[in-house]
């Protein structure tokens, strides 16, 4: 099943004109280390690429910077999650269609839930993770885990939100290719909301690996981009995406990466379901994914039977 492009022509045509406006202040950037050091960002993804995970010295930085980060902004943060908090009781509490990453990813969550075969499930790279507290709020029975390299994002639901504190979730800090190859993390359901493009395609697909020995379904919502230089209904599928190199592309997140998340994944053992492009300010992908055999070659029964 080739993915599904769900986006009005006129609209493609917008997303077109940004990637060519952030593809531009890439080139500016580099000489003139200006647009919001998006060139760093992106000539960083660009020299990553050929690595398959973050040193223990990346970690550190990273983990340093992030909850330095989160803890001087909030303010402002808190502010935000309350906003965000009204805007998913309006969305989730209809059926009209959503461009909002974090909807997406609830609701796909929710489909799979609703099956009844998730007893536990576990966020990659949560972030302030309001999927997660919403969720562990509507199912009091299954157990969720959210995983980041620090957990001052949930000090700040906590401090947002009271009622953050449940007994059915928890978070872990560190790297999650260590918790998982280390067997410390372990989930039926697996969510990576805004996370994989800031993976390498050789990161990715060791991430695939591990989750294919446990996992029975995997949930990615993503940004996604049109090719700067393409016409604006040329906008490259997954699929299109060669599954060892990937494409780095400058867009408002900086470097990030573009997948063949079919071929990665199907190469674990997953069989891709649904696989959909929607558009808010840049392309969304909406992807869910079962599990049809373990890393081991075993044979795994789909959610989906």
């Amino acid at each position: 099943m080739k993915t599904r492009l769900r986006v009005p022509f006129a609209r493609r045509a917008k997303l077109q004109l940004d990637g060519v406006k952030y593809r531009l202040a890439v080139h500016v950037g580099r000489r003139l280390r200006l647009a919001l050091d998006l060139a760093a960002r992106h000539d960083d993804a660009t020299r990553r690429s050929g690595h398959e995970r973050l040193t223990p010295e990346d970690v550190e930085r990273i983990a340093r910077d992030y909850g330095a980060s989160l803890r001087q902004s909030a303010s402002s943060q808190l502010e935000v999650l309350e906003r965000e908090r009204r805007r998913l009781d309006r969305e989730l509490g209809s059926n009209a269609p959503s461009t909002n990453r974090t909807t997406l990813a609830i609701r796909s969550c929710i489909a799979e839930l609703e099956r009844g075969q998730i007893t536990s499930a576990i966020n990659i790279g949560c972030g302030l993770d309001m999927a997660f507290y919403t969720l562990s709020g509507l199912y009091p029975k299954v157990r969720f885990t959210s995983v980041d390299f620090t957990d001052e994002h949930r000090r700040l639901l906590g401090r947002a939100f009271p009622d953050a504190d449940r007994p059915n979730w928890r978070t872990i800090t560190g790297y999650a290719l260590d918790l998982l190859q280390r067997g410390a993390l372990r989930g039926d359901l697996v969510l990576l909301s805004g996370v994989a493009s800031m993976m390498t395609p050789l990161e990715w697909r060791a991430y695939a690996t591990e989750l294919a020995a446990f996992a029975k379904t995997v949930v990615l919502t993503d940004v996604w981009y049109a090719a700067p230089n393409g016409a604006p209904w040329q906008v490259p599928l997954p699929e299109d995406v060669s599954p060892s190199e990937g494409v780095v592309v400058a867009g408002v997140h900086g470097g990030c990466y573009l997948h063949n998340h079919r071929a990665i994944l199907e190469g674990a053992g997953f069989s891709v379901r649904r696989c959909d492009l929607v558009a808010d300010h840049s392309y969304l992908l909406d992807l869910v994914a079962d599990r049809t055999r373990t890393s081991a070659g075993v044979v795994a029964t789909s959610p989906a039977a």
